[in-house]
């Protein structure tokens, strides 16, 4: 019912209320139930309350007593707590002492003891964490590293010297798997980055933890090292895993933004226990219909190259969008490498053949007059390069990390019946978390395209932008609406795509392990650069700016993803659309 803290004065009631696991009632806590009582919510609570003193110099701070008190219909509970904060004390320097190993310049680097400052034990013990850490990266498993503090009551003052035993280099004797009851042990093997007979390497295991997660097929990944009987210098690496559903099938017929929407999707993402990927997708919509089909071996070599392929087939009738207006059959297929750098980067090779249709053109005249230059039917072969880096630490909603994405797209003449153009294309988001379980992410995009003698991508390769869908998201506009107009008001697209994003992620109870709610703001259009083709009709050629909140949520259906946006600085061409809703894919 009520919580009062007796006995402070460098903070304020709030401050420290706030770091509490218990809470008085409030209209959260109906979703957090903060306000339920328990004696280890009391207990967390008044460690908590302990570090945030020890965390801000307060040395000597004592809890004198915690009284919980029942009212008397026995329903509501008073709690009382009797602080004395002592003095606030600050660092006057540290020291390194004991068998360093390392060099003594990159030990102190990894101190937060900074001389003058606060004094705050979260700093030491993450200095003393860092410095194991550092110790385990190069072998030495079981490093001892303390912190003795000594004090002066005269000046308030505390000097810390780490004391540092590394201990004997340690290997790892074995690596035993356990849980993975479908997937194969190679297949792990081939994920973990620490070698059976190498030293021991936490960075290595740290990063093999991560690896795993990043996995569709398994969850609750744990890696724990277990010394050798009878070896003081042995440790076996066991990882206990537990296998998620690796087959994901999904149906769903809904209505979305840009009208009704047939979806229906099949992938395994563990064939066979290999690791494997197979998927087959279908959709369709007012605008046209998709049938996809894709298969990657993220083992094609011993290396780690990865080698996957896929076949599509697309209509395309965009008259019910505010677009201009054309129908078109394409169909393709890719081969696709992918050659790992580094532990989070890798680069990517690929090829393919599209062949395209052109069926009908309406009555825009720029459409009218590239059919009437270079005609109907194109048959392109297509070679790809990209780079990427992820260093996100879980999926599909990361908590801390960059993901990021560049590509070129080089498009060559198979037939007379060919075009030449190139598309280069990239994105980066990224996650910071911050307090309270508070996590920032922004997000950048960059597009653009043209033919190599400078006349202009083909109208059907144009980016687009506005809405919810990516990339060219600029949500609180109607889809796919803003940019260069026809001369009957219609987006026709153009070659140059701006857009990105800033949000502030919230926490729990609004953001949950398959839910994520947040606070948005977008920046975005196109653009036509580079080339002296001339539009007729309007090219609005200014940025869009939008903010508003948004909810993804990993539905039994799929994942959707919704929107509610004011558009900032709207003009009279443009058309807005708050609410947006579609089903959502995670980059």
């Amino acid at each position: 019912k009520e919580i009062k803290i007796i006995g402070n004065h460098a903070f304020s009631d709030h401050e420290l209320l706030s770091e509490l696991a218990l809470s008085s009632s409030n209209v959260l806590t109906y979703f957090t139930k903060k306000d339920q009582y328990s004696k280890a919510s009391m207990d967390a609570s008044l460690e908590a309350l302990r570090s945030f003193y020890l965390d801000h110099g307060y040395l000597k701070f004592n809890i004198v007593s915690s009284q919980v008190l029942l009212a008397p219909d026995k329903k509501d509970v008073f709690v009382n707590i009797h602080i004395e904060e002592g003095p606030q004390y600050r660092f006057a320097g540290f020291a390194v002492a004991g068998k360093t190993v390392l060099p003594k310049e990159k030990i102190e680097s990894l101190v937060q003891v900074k001389s003058g400052h606060v004094f705050s034990r979260k700093q030491v013990t993450e200095s003393i964490s860092a410095i194991g850490l550092a110790l385990g990266d190069i072998g030495y498993g079981f490093p001892a590293v303390n912190a003795e503090p000594r004090i002066n009551e005269n000046d308030k003052t505390v000097f810390i010297t780490f004391v540092v035993d590394p201990g004997r280099h340690v290997y790892v004797r074995r690596i035993d798997f356990h849980g993975n009851t479908k997937t194969a042990d190679y297949v792990l093997r081939n994920i973990i980055r620490q070698d059976e007979g190498a030293l021991l390497s936490l960075h290595n295991i740290k990063e093999s933890e991560r690896q795993l997660r990043l996995l569709n097929y398994l969850k609750d990944i744990n890696i724990k090292t277990t010394p050798v009987p009878g070896a003081n210098n042995q440790v076996d690496l066991d990882v206990q895993v537990e296998e998620a559903p690796s087959a994901e099938a999904t149906a769903s017929v809904g209505y979305g933004t840009t009208g009704p929407q047939v979806n229906a999707a099949f992938n395994q993402y563990n064939f066979m226990g290999t690791g494997r990927t197979i998927g087959l997708g279908f959709n369709a919509s007012y605008w046209g219909q998709d049938y996809t089909f894709n298969y990657y071996n993220p083992f094609y070599t011993k290396t780690g190259v990865g080698r996957g392929f896929d076949l599509y087939y697309n209509t395309l009738d965009p008259k019910h969008l505010d677009v201009s207006s054309y129908s078109s059959d394409r169909f393709g297929t890719d081969v696709t490498y992918n050659v790992p750098l580094a532990e989070k980067s890798g680069v990517q090779f690929g090829y393919g053949y599209q062949g395209m249709r052109i069926k009908s053109v309406g009555r825009v005249l720029q459409i009218q007059n590239f059919v009437n230059q270079y005609g109907r039917d194109f048959n392109q072969i297509r070679l790809t390069t990209g780079w990427n880096r992820n260093s996100y630490d879980q999926m599909p909603y990361p908590n801390q990390g960059v993901n990021q994405q560049a590509g070129m797209l080089f498009a060559l003449p198979a037939t007379s019946q060919s075009l030449n153009y190139y598309k280069a294309s990239y994105q980066a988001r990224g996650y910071v978390p911050l307090v309270k379980g508070f996590i920032f992410t922004a997000m950048g995009n960059v597009g653009y395209g043209n033919t190599y003698d400078n006349q202009g991508l083909p109208f059907y390769e144009n980016y687009f932008a506005g809405g919810i869908a990516q990339p060219g998201q600029v949500r609180g506009f109607d889809s796919y609406a803003l940019g260069p107009k026809d001369d009957h008001g219609n987006a026709i697209g153009a070659n140059l795509l701006v857009n990105g994003s800033m949000g502030i992620v919230l926490p729990y109870p609004f953001s949950r392990e398959t839910l994520r709610v947040s606070l948005f703001a977008d920046a975005g259009n196109v653009f036509v650069r580079g080339t002296p083709v001339a539009l007729s009709g309007t090219n609005a050629g200014s940025m869009r700016y939008s903010g508003g909140v948004s909810v993804e949520w990993r539905s039994p259906m799929g994942p959707l993803a919704f929107s509610l946006a004011t558009p900032f600085n709207a003009e009279s061409l443009d058309r807005v659309q708050p609410f947006a809703f579609s089903v959502s894919s995670g980059f």
